[in-house]
């Protein structure tokens, strides 16, 4: 297993997908949170918000890791094989966890598709970080 290659692709991938949770979860239809304001965590002290991201950051290194993993296990070696993985995993795992929240926790249905849509492009880059780096 080419593990320098998969920590290659796993660091691209936090580096991006940090931009992108960052664009989906937090500016995309930002202003559709307040639609039920209780839900969420206040964030009074800068410093506990700072954490989370941290914490949400280094989290994401399952997600891309795991993805190069399962991509050189898989021996996909090609981006329609790892674009399809990804969208695979995002409706089995991703969209259905999400619209059920939407449909049980009272978010604005714009924040649901935002954080979908976001899944759907972290999983994107996971594929093509690992389509780049690995072979």
């Amino acid at each position: 297993m080419p593990v320098t290659q998969i920590l290659e692709a796993t660091l691209l991938g936090v580096v991006i997908g940090s931009f992108t949770d960052w664009f989906f979860a937090g500016v995309l239809f930002h202003s559709k949170y307040q639609s039920a304001p209780e839900i969420w965590r206040a964030t009074a002290n800068p410093g506990a918000e700072n954490s989370r991201i941290a914490w949400s950051i280094a989290i994401s290194i399952l997600t891309f890791g795991g993805f190069a993993v399962l991509y050189t296990v898989l021996e996909l070696h090609s981006w329609p094989g790892a674009i399809g993985l990804a969208v695979l995993i995002w409706v089995i795992c991703a969209l259905p966890l999400l619209v059920t929240n939407g449909l049980f926790i009272r978010l604005h249905p714009l924040t649901t598709f935002a954080h979908s849509a976001g899944w759907l492009v972290k999983l994107v880059v996971a594929s093509a970080s690992s389509a780049l780096l690995i072979r």
